[in-house]
């Protein structure tokens, strides 16, 4: 149903934003855009972003291996909650051991630089 409104003018978009459960796979959503006939052709995927809570990371990370996969996809990591989580160097740490390539960028109270989040060839 989307592509076809796109097609007939019906609704125009720039960007599609798709915002995965904490628990998702982020593998087969990466693959669909590469492997998809359709998709492919029409869309660039310009990256992967990763929300880390400061709060509650290494617990998340050490029970649920999805949660090092979430990292280890990313292309940014946006470190949140780090205002109440208190001293986040260890976690840091433990992020860049997991992906080493991916920058990490703390957000308090939802603040970032959109530009480091669009057209960054991800």
């Amino acid at each position: 149903d989307l592509l076809d409104n796109l097609d007939k003018g019906n609704i125009q978009f720039d960007r599609l934003v798709i915002e995965c459960t904490g628990m998702a796979d982020p593998g087969p959503i990466i693959q669909t855009f590469f492997s998809h006939e359709i998709l492919c052709q029409r869309y660039l995927l310009d990256g992967v972003i990763a929300l880390v809570d400061a709060v509650h990371a290494d617990e998340q990370m050490n029970q649920f291996t999805i949660a090092q996969s979430q990292v280890g996809y990313a292309d940014r990591i946006l470190l949140t909650k780090t205002d109440v989580a208190g001293e986040a160097e260890k976690l840091r740490e433990r992020l860049a051991r997991i992906n080493a390539r991916a920058p990490v960028y703390t957000v308090t109270h939802g603040d970032i630089d959109l530009g480091l989040l669009f057209n960054t060839n991800g």
